[in-house]
């Protein structure tokens, strides 16, 4: 019993590591994401796992990496569910896109295929 509760311990502590540390990927997402746009641009909308969406208006030239910071920044996982794993991928479904996060910042969204009015992408979570 002793061990089972020892293995408990271990578990929620990684838990709580892992939270921390999500929480302070995501303050640091909202201080790098670009300004927001009042009218023009892309506006981007991003859906979370949860069904939530994160929008924002951006510049087309504004890099991919800020599609990224926006879903860190906006998304905030429902208590008992998992933080957002830093390798997620965002994926576009008509035409069927998949951006991953290697080299976001070196791509303009316009050059990524994301220079419309409206952009609509989700999040993809890494398989197991």
């Amino acid at each position: 019993a002793a061990a089972a509760a020892s293995v408990e311990a271990a578990e929620a502590e990684a838990a709580a590591a892992a939270r921390r540390e999500r929480e302070e990927r995501r303050e640091a997402a909202a201080a790098a994401l670009p300004a927001e746009l009042s009218a023009g641009g892309v506006l981007l909308s991003i859906r979370c796992p949860d069904g939530s969406r994160c929008v924002r208006r951006l510049e087309p030239d504004a890099p991919l990496e800020a599609a990224f910071l926006l879903a860190e920044a906006g998304w905030v996982e429902q208590p008992g569910t998992a933080p957002l794993p830093p390798a997620f991928k965002l994926a576009a479904q008509f035409p069927r896109r998949v951006f991953a996060r290697d080299g976001a910042a070196a791509v303009s969204l316009a050059a990524a295929g994301l220079g419309g009015a409206q952009e609509a992408l989700l999040i993809e979570l890494p398989s197991e």
